[in-house]
């Protein structure tokens, strides 16, 4: 069981939002049931600052847990959350437009990889004072 202390509490429900802001710009409703599945699994990378978290023996039996439902039926949910953004909301042009281009629907572990990587590298810069605070993953493109 982990312990939150105020300031951590504040900055857990600001990664909340702002993945929850962005999956929205990228048309990846919350009417997807892939859709939480999706936020858990960027922000638990993100609270594990990217780096080498195994997939299948760490994320999908803690995130399966979590929602009580089973690895498939899960996986299912998040695919056809990715396939919707894909071809009716914005995903394809934030990928490309972050030059992350992948010419195929990306696969979830090349999708949460990136989102949660991305996420991550703006708030270290943000941190450092190197770029303002408005958040330009989050401005949907006219």
């Amino acid at each position: 069981k982990r312990i939150f202390y105020k300031n951590q509490l504040s900055n857990l429900f600001s990664r909340t939002q702002t993945i929850t802001d962005l999956l929205n710009n990228l048309g990846i409703t919350p009417r997807n049931i892939g859709f939480s599945y999706l936020r858990d699994f960027i922000l638990e990378l993100m609270n594990q600052e990217c780096i080498g978290i195994s997939f299948d023996s760490t994320l999908y039996p803690s995130i399966c847990a979590k929602h009580r439902t089973s690895r498939s039926s899960m996986e299912r949910s998040m695919r056809s959350a990715i396939q919707y953004g894909w071809t009716k909301g914005d995903l394809q042009n934030y990928l490309i437009n972050n030059r992350l281009a992948f010419v195929v629907k990306p696969t979830i572990k090349e999708f949460v990889y990136t989102i949660a990587c991305n996420l991550y590298n703006y708030e270290f810069k943000l941190k450092l004072g190197q770029i303002p605070n408005l958040n330009p993953l989050l401005i949907k493109k006219a």
